[in-house]
Protein backbone atom coordinates (compact mmCIF):
# COMPACT_ATOMS: atom_id res chain seq x y z
CA UNK A 1 0.00 0.00 0.00
CA UNK A 2 3.22 2.23 1.14
CA UNK A 3 4.73 1.24 -2.24
CA UNK A 4 1.44 2.36 -4.41
CA UNK A 5 1.11 5.74 -2.41
CA UNK A 6 4.42 6.00 -3.24
CA UNK A 7 3.89 5.56 -7.12
CA UNK A 8 1.31 8.03 -7.10
CA UNK A 9 2.87 10.56 -5.75
CA UNK A 10 6.16 10.28 -8.46
CA UNK A 11 3.91 10.04 -10.74
CA UNK A 12 2.07 13.38 -10.45
CA UNK A 13 5.32 14.64 -9.84
CA UNK A 14 6.58 13.53 -13.19
CA UNK A 15 2.95 14.55 -14.65
CA UNK A 16 3.52 17.90 -13.27
CA UNK A 17 6.84 18.43 -14.01
CA UNK A 18 6.34 17.15 -17.76
CA UNK A 19 2.95 20.01 -18.04
CA UNK A 20 5.33 22.56 -16.67
CA UNK A 21 8.09 21.79 -20.08
CA UNK A 22 5.32 21.88 -22.06
CA UNK A 23 3.88 24.86 -21.09
CA UNK A 24 7.44 26.73 -20.87
CA UNK A 25 8.21 25.01 -24.35
CA UNK A 26 4.80 26.45 -25.51
CA UNK A 27 5.40 30.07 -23.85
CA UNK A 28 8.96 29.85 -25.65
CA UNK A 29 7.28 28.79 -29.47
CA UNK A 30 4.97 31.75 -28.79
CA UNK A 31 7.46 34.30 -28.44
CA UNK A 32 10.02 35.57 -31.21
CA UNK A 33 13.72 36.53 -30.97
CA UNK A 34 15.01 39.56 -32.40
CA UNK A 35 16.36 37.94 -35.71
CA UNK A 36 12.54 36.29 -35.86
CA UNK A 37 10.80 39.40 -35.36
CA UNK A 38 12.87 41.38 -38.44
CA UNK A 39 11.97 38.53 -40.76
CA UNK A 40 8.71 37.91 -39.58
CA UNK A 41 8.26 42.28 -40.07
CA UNK A 42 9.64 42.13 -43.32
CA UNK A 43 7.31 39.20 -44.35
CA UNK A 44 4.35 41.29 -43.09
CA UNK A 45 5.22 44.41 -44.75
CA UNK A 46 6.04 42.78 -47.90
CA UNK A 47 2.47 40.88 -48.07
CA UNK A 48 0.46 44.66 -47.15
CA UNK A 49 2.72 46.02 -50.15
CA UNK A 50 2.56 43.62 -52.60
CA UNK A 51 -1.79 43.49 -51.96
CA UNK A 52 -1.43 47.59 -51.86
CA UNK A 53 0.03 47.35 -55.53
CA UNK A 54 -2.60 44.72 -56.70
CA UNK A 55 -4.97 47.27 -55.81
CA UNK A 56 -3.55 50.01 -57.02
CA UNK A 57 -3.74 48.23 -60.43
CA UNK A 58 -7.41 47.68 -59.83
CA UNK A 59 -8.70 50.66 -58.42
CA UNK A 60 -8.41 53.97 -59.90
CA UNK A 61 -10.38 56.28 -57.29
CA UNK A 62 -12.19 56.48 -54.00
CA UNK A 63 -11.66 55.20 -50.41
CA UNK A 64 -10.18 51.58 -51.11
CA UNK A 65 -7.58 53.70 -53.57
CA UNK A 66 -6.82 55.72 -51.27
CA UNK A 67 -6.22 53.26 -48.47
CA UNK A 68 -4.09 51.10 -50.77
CA UNK A 69 -1.77 54.68 -51.70
CA UNK A 70 -1.46 54.78 -47.78
CA UNK A 71 -0.85 50.90 -47.34
CA UNK A 72 1.58 51.08 -50.28
CA UNK A 73 3.32 54.19 -48.50
CA UNK A 74 3.34 53.41 -45.07
CA UNK A 75 4.43 49.55 -45.25
CA UNK A 76 7.40 50.36 -47.66
CA UNK A 77 8.33 53.21 -45.12
CA UNK A 78 8.11 50.79 -42.43
CA UNK A 79 10.34 48.09 -44.32
CA UNK A 80 12.90 50.01 -44.78
CA UNK A 81 12.73 51.63 -41.43
CA UNK A 82 13.10 47.57 -40.34
CA UNK A 83 16.08 46.95 -42.46
CA UNK A 84 17.96 49.71 -41.80
CA UNK A 85 17.49 49.15 -38.09
CA UNK A 86 18.39 46.00 -38.70
CA UNK A 87 21.74 46.36 -40.67
CA UNK A 88 22.92 49.02 -37.42
CA UNK A 89 22.33 46.65 -34.76
CA UNK A 90 23.65 43.94 -36.59
CA UNK A 91 20.77 41.69 -36.43
CA UNK A 92 20.38 38.82 -39.58
CA UNK A 93 16.74 38.80 -40.03
CA UNK A 94 15.27 35.30 -40.09
CA UNK A 95 13.91 34.76 -43.22
CA UNK A 96 13.55 30.66 -43.09
CA UNK A 97 11.63 30.37 -39.95
CA UNK A 98 8.35 28.65 -40.04
CA UNK A 99 6.62 30.60 -39.24
CA UNK A 100 7.86 33.55 -41.24
CA UNK A 101 7.81 31.37 -44.51
CA UNK A 102 3.95 30.54 -43.32
CA UNK A 103 3.45 34.68 -43.03
CA UNK A 104 4.60 34.82 -46.80
CA UNK A 105 2.70 31.71 -48.07
CA UNK A 106 -0.37 33.48 -46.47
CA UNK A 107 0.54 36.52 -48.16
CA UNK A 108 0.65 35.01 -51.46
CA UNK A 109 -1.85 33.09 -51.25
CA UNK A 110 -3.97 36.23 -50.27
CA UNK A 111 -2.65 37.67 -53.31
CA UNK A 112 -2.97 35.27 -56.15
CA UNK A 113 -6.89 35.41 -54.74
CA UNK A 114 -7.12 39.40 -55.21
CA UNK A 115 -5.31 38.76 -58.28
CA UNK A 116 -8.66 36.92 -60.21
CA UNK A 117 -11.01 39.64 -58.38
CA UNK A 118 -12.59 42.70 -60.47
CA UNK A 119 -14.89 45.65 -59.19
CA UNK A 120 -16.40 45.33 -55.71
CA UNK A 121 -15.87 41.46 -55.32
CA UNK A 122 -12.37 42.87 -55.50
CA UNK A 123 -12.92 46.05 -53.15
CA UNK A 124 -15.09 43.67 -50.78
CA UNK A 125 -11.87 41.22 -50.87
CA UNK A 126 -9.03 43.56 -50.06
CA UNK A 127 -10.80 45.23 -47.55
CA UNK A 128 -11.31 41.99 -45.39
CA UNK A 129 -7.98 40.66 -45.96
CA UNK A 130 -7.25 44.37 -44.96
CA UNK A 131 -9.06 44.11 -41.33
CA UNK A 132 -7.98 39.98 -41.08
CA UNK A 133 -4.52 40.93 -41.59
CA UNK A 134 -3.78 44.22 -39.67
CA UNK A 135 -6.05 42.39 -36.52
CA UNK A 136 -3.72 39.00 -37.07
CA UNK A 137 -0.33 41.62 -36.80
CA UNK A 138 -1.43 43.30 -33.78
CA UNK A 139 -2.20 40.27 -31.45
CA UNK A 140 1.00 38.64 -32.92
CA UNK A 141 2.69 42.48 -32.10
CA UNK A 142 1.01 42.27 -28.34
CA UNK A 143 1.45 38.39 -27.68
CA UNK A 144 4.57 37.11 -29.62
CA UNK A 145 6.85 40.32 -30.27
CA UNK A 146 6.83 43.08 -27.46
CA UNK A 147 7.63 40.43 -24.52
CA UNK A 148 10.04 38.87 -25.90
CA UNK A 149 12.00 41.61 -28.25
CA UNK A 150 15.94 42.45 -26.58
CA UNK A 151 16.66 45.22 -28.96
CA UNK A 152 15.90 48.85 -27.09
CA UNK A 153 15.76 50.58 -30.94
CA UNK A 154 13.45 47.14 -32.34
CA UNK A 155 11.28 47.31 -29.38
CA UNK A 156 10.89 51.21 -30.07
CA UNK A 157 10.13 50.54 -33.55
CA UNK A 158 7.77 47.87 -32.78
CA UNK A 159 5.59 50.09 -30.53
CA UNK A 160 5.22 52.89 -33.16
CA UNK A 161 4.44 49.80 -35.94
CA UNK A 162 2.33 48.39 -33.64
CA UNK A 163 0.45 52.12 -33.52
CA UNK A 164 0.41 52.28 -37.19
CA UNK A 165 -1.06 49.01 -37.52
CA UNK A 166 -3.94 49.87 -35.10
CA UNK A 167 -4.71 52.76 -37.29
CA UNK A 168 -5.01 50.95 -40.55
CA UNK A 169 -6.97 48.82 -38.96
CA UNK A 170 -9.43 51.36 -37.80
CA UNK A 171 -9.30 53.05 -41.46
CA UNK A 172 -9.71 49.21 -42.74
CA UNK A 173 -12.97 48.71 -40.79
CA UNK A 174 -14.58 51.45 -41.79
CA UNK A 175 -14.18 51.46 -45.31
CA UNK A 176 -15.10 47.76 -44.88
CA UNK A 177 -18.45 48.76 -43.37
CA UNK A 178 -19.28 51.47 -46.10
CA UNK A 179 -18.53 48.86 -48.89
Amino acid sequence: MKNTKNLLVAFSILTLSAAAAIAADRQEADSFDDAQIIGMLHAINSNEINAANEALLKESEGEVFDYATDMQRAHSKNLEKTLDLSREARIEPEYNDPEVVDQRQKGAEELVELTGLEGDSFAKAYMKDMVKDHTAALKMIDKQMLNSVENDELKDHLKETREHVAQHLEQAREIRRNL
